[in-house]
C-alpha cells in the first residue's frame, strides 16, 4: 500500500513553536521552533510588544537568524521585553538562498521555495518588577 505524501507547510505551525521566559524574575523571552524543510539557509524573526495603554502593536526587534545545522529541526532566539510591555508577539519566516534551476540548469533569481510568515505567537506579561516598592504604614493604638 502506497503512502500518501504529506503536503509541505506554507509556513512553521503555531504548534512548532515554544515561547517562554528563561527565568521567572527575567524580561528575557527565549522562542524555540521546529522546521525541517531541505534547503533553509535562515529565519526572519520579528518581535512586537504591546502596551494595552496604547493599543498599538511596536516593532521591536528584527533579526534574521542563520540555520544550524548542528540544532537539529529548528533553532531559537532571545528577546529583551521591555519593562512597560504587557505581552510581545513573535513571528518567524524560514528562507533559502538556494535557487530555481531553469531548463539548462543555471540558477535563476527565483528562490527554490518561499514560506509565508507564521502566525502571531503571544506571551503575556506575568511578572513586572515594582518601580519602588510600597512604603509601609504604622497605626499606632493609644
Amino acid at each position: 500500500m502506497a503512502t500518501k505524501k504529506q503536503k509541505d507547510p506554507s509556513k512553521i505551525p503555531l504548534s512548532d513553536i515554544t515561547i517562554q521566559r528563561i527565568s521567572p524574575s527575567s524580561r528575557t523571552i527565549l522562542a524555540s521552533w521546529k522546521w525541517t524543510k531541505s534547503g533553509t539557509t535562515g529565519y526572519h524573526v520579528r518581535w512586537f510588544y504591546v502596551i494595552d495603554t496604547l493599543q498599538k502593536k511596536v516593532l521591536g526587534s528584527e533579526v534574521d537568524i542563520p540555520y544550524n545545522p548542528r540544532i537539529s529541526g529548528g533553532s531559537n532566539c532571545q528577546y529583551d521585553m521591555p519593562e512597560n510591555a504587557d505581552y510581545i508577539i513573535f513571528r518567524i519566516q524560514p528562507y533559502t538562498d538556494r535557487k530555481k534551476k531553469d531548463s539548462k540548469g543555471k540558477d535563476t533569481k527565483t528562490p527554490e521555495w518561499t514560506k509565508d510568515w507564521s502566525a502571531e505567537k503571544t506571551f503575556y506579561q506575568t511578572y513586572r518588577q515594582p518601580v519602588k516598592p510600597p512604603t509601609p504604614s504604622v497605626t499606632l493604638l493609644e
